[in-house]
Parts: C-alpha cells; structure tokens; sequence
C-alpha cells in the first residue's frame, strides 16, 4: 500500500514539478525583465524630461 501511493504520488511529480518549475522561472524571469525595463524607463523618462 505504501509503494502503491508512493507511485501514485511520485508517478505524476516529475513532469507537473518541471512545468511547474519552469513556469515559476518564466514568470520571474518575465517580473525581473518588466521591473528591469520600467526602471529603466523611469530612468530614461526622468533624464529626457
């Protein structure tokens, strides 16, 4: 019983983990880039007015 729910639960945990994994690294990769791009337009914003 415990391997049975041991496979159950590790049967599906790789590939939800690594879409999972890779979609918290494009959102904060995507949230770093937005940041980064708005700072820098408040930058550029602030110096050509």
């Amino acid at each position: 019983m415990r391997e049975g729910h041991d496979f159950e639960f590790y049967g599906p945990l790789p590939l939800s983990g690594l879409m999972g994994l890779v979609g918290f690294g494009l959102i904060s990769n995507f949230m770093v880039l937005y940041r980064f791009q708005g700072s820098i337009a408040m930058i550029n914003t602030g110096v050509w007015d």
